[in-house]
């Protein structure tokens, strides 16, 4: 598993602020609810999974993303209690 958090330490380049700002004000649903501007979300985060799986040479399926380092611990939890059935 490689964890990265880049953006925690980096200051933001322009044009990713303007990407990252334009997100924010644009596609604020949430991604799992089911009405047209959460599929939106949800299609814009399975567009970017499948673009960095590319870049990194994966299949889009071992991209998982995450919204704090504590869920990387209780995914790695349930993979490997999951491994033991």
């Amino acid at each position: 598993m490689i964890y990265l958090d880049y953006v925690a330490t980096t200051p933001l380049d322009e044009e990713i602020r303007s990407t990252y700002t334009k997100l924010l004000t644009t596609y604020f649903a949430n991604s799992d609810s089911t009405y047209a501007p959460g599929y939106e979300v949800s299609r814009l985060i399975e567009q970017s999974r499948a673009h960095i799986a590319k870049l990194l040479h994966v299949s889009p399926d071992e991209l998982i993303f995450y919204i704090m380092c504590i869920r990387i611990q209780q995914y790695k939890q349930l993979k490997e209690q999951l491994s033991n059935i």
